[in-house]
């Protein structure tokens, strides 16, 4: 949890930004795509840890641009590179 909470910090200011991309951004796990908050909330430690790996990938500017009209790229777990 302070890993994702430290990588929100990072990635947004203060304000709305990172309670909205936590409810309306898409992470791909398996077959599904969820809300951030619903991985966190509503799954196990791994969809907890692959919110943590999405942020971190996106912190280090791999993957999640944010596009047009605030929609997110979903990142997959074949796009983060565990090296």
């Amino acid at each position: 949890m302070l890993g994702i909470h430290a990588a929100l910090q990072v990635m947004f200011s203060p304000g709305a930004e990172a309670r909205d991309w936590l409810r309306h951004g898409r992470i791909s796990g398996g077959e599904r795509r969820r809300a951030p908050l619903d991985c966190i909330t509503g799954g196990d430690l791994d969809d907890m840890m692959l919110v943590r790996r999405h942020l971190e990938a996106w912190c280090a500017g791999h993957v999640g641009a944010a596009g047009p009209a605030g929609a997110y790229e979903a990142v997959t777990e074949e796009m983060i590179d565990f090296r």
